[in-house]
This record gives structure tokens, sequence and C-alpha cells, in this order.
């Protein structure tokens, strides 16, 4: 995750089932952290890379960024339909929060408010 210019921080979650084998576990971390080594290895030297200036951006590789190229079609079809909303007014008015019993309701009526 980008965290300001020339930074990024990294936030790790693992959900192991309860009774997960231990060895596997610890052998499973062990990988991931070395794969988060090599990683950071390779994002550091691109990073300088484009800090030098010489590229202005990059190509995902098809085969083995798949994921990634996926990820950013969905962060690019969110964002486009995010504008839509934003420029489209809405058909209909949103209904209201009731207050006391916290439904949602199409207009107010005399008692709720």
């Amino acid at each position: 995750m980008p965290d300001g210019t020339g930074r990024a921080t990294r936030f790790l979650d693992y959900f192991f089932a309860a009774d997960a084998d231990e060895a596997w576990i610890a052998e499973y971390l062990a990988w991931d952290d070395q794969v988060g080594v090599e990683d950071t290895a390779l994002v550091e030297r691109v990073q300088r890379g484009l800090g030098a200036g010489i590229l202005e951006g990059g190509v995902l590789l098809p085969e083995s960024e798949r994921l990634i190229a996926h990820f950013d079609r969905l962060v690019a079809d969110a964002l486009s339909e995010s504008r839509r909303a934003r420029r489209t007014p809405p058909a209909v008015a949103p209904p209201l929060l009731s207050p006391k019993a916290g439904a949602r309701d199409a207009a107010p009526t005399s008692g709720q408010m």
C-alpha cells in the first residue's frame, strides 16, 4: 500500500482453521516470509528505477500477473461507476432512515418527525 513518496506499507492477516497443523502453519509462514523478502527486493529495485525517471509506467505480464490485472480492472470499474453515479442524479429520492426503529421508510410520517 503506498505510504507517501517512495514508501509502501504492507499488512498481512492470516486465518487458519482451529484444527490446522501447527507444523504446517510454521512451514507456510516461513515460506511466506521468504516470498515477502524476495518481493520486497524486487519492488525496491523497480521503485528506484521509476524514481530515476527512466520509465513513466510499466506493463503487467499477462500470465504471471493475472490477479493484479484483475484487481486493476475491478478498481477501474469501481471508479468509473462512482464517477457515473456522481454525475447522474437519482431517479427517486433515497429512502430515509427511521430514527426510532432503524428501519428504512419511503418517506417520514408525521409521527416520526
